[in-house]
């Protein structure tokens, strides 16, 4: 485990570090292209992006993409920077703060997305992945289903990141499919914190363990933001 939480740390680090590169420069021609109350709308996101703490979109990216065998490490941390944008995104939604804020992340997200280096057969299937995510995950905003919205609000903080380090990675639709009750599980621990929720994706985890031993690797990543 204690290596896996090095591993951890380590994405973490390199999301943060990539982030805040991205943001000086977004930051430096904003005003000068757009003017001054453009570039408060854009600063108004990048401030939020930048201060996020726990990443778990991004690294479960970079997991996902570690789990399958991926070897690009500028392509994947381009896809978590950009995954990391999209929560961002869903939170100032959630909060109805600042829509054109939430929007400019939104379009550029995408358009990391779209240009990422790897075959144009993955990068479709990422943005259908990625945007059914978000139509789902606005969803949650109006429904009165309960499990609806908590298994929507998990599909966008854990399954759609594993799935797409997964499928930039070349997984098919069994592995994906293959993870997603433990990623769902984990997804509600992340947005409930309860022991309720964090039983649920210890079982699950344990599950995928004794049926699939295709990613031996990744279970203590997985351990580790469970506990």
């Amino acid at each position: 485990m204690h290596e896996k939480e090095g591993i951890l740390k380590i994405y973490r680090r390199q999301i943060q570090r990539h982030i805040s590169d991205y943001a000086m420069k977004i930051r430096a021609n904003n005003e000068k292209l757009y003017g001054e109350r453009v570039a408060e709308q854009t600063d108004r996101f990048l401030k939020m992006l930048v201060d996020a703490k726990k990443r778990h979109c991004g690294r479960l990216v970079m997991v996902g993409y570690d789990m399958e065998g991926g070897t690009n490490t500028k392509m994947i941390l381009e896809a978590a920077k950009a995954l990391e944008m999209l929560h961002v995104y869903v939170l100032l939604t959630d909060g109805d703060t600042d829509i054109d804020a939430a929007l400019s992340g939104l379009h550029a997200a995408e358009m990391i997305l779209a240009n990422l280096d790897c075959d144009a057969e993955l990068r479709l299937k990422v943005m259908s992945i990625v945007n059914r995510t978000l139509l789902l995950r606005t969803h949650a905003r109006g429904t009165d289903r309960l499990a609806d919205k908590l298994a929507w609000q998990a599909l966008e903080i854990a399954v759609n990141p594993l799935h797409v380090g997964m499928v930039l990675a070349g997984a098919d639709c069994a592995a994906t499919d293959a993870v997603t009750p433990f990623a769902t599980a984990l997804g509600q621990y992340l947005i409930t914190n309860t022991e309720t929720g964090r039983i649920e994706a210890e079982n699950t985890l344990k599950a995928l363990q004794s049926e699939k031993q295709r990613w031996p690797n990744a279970a203590s990543s997985f351990s580790v933001l469970i506990d």
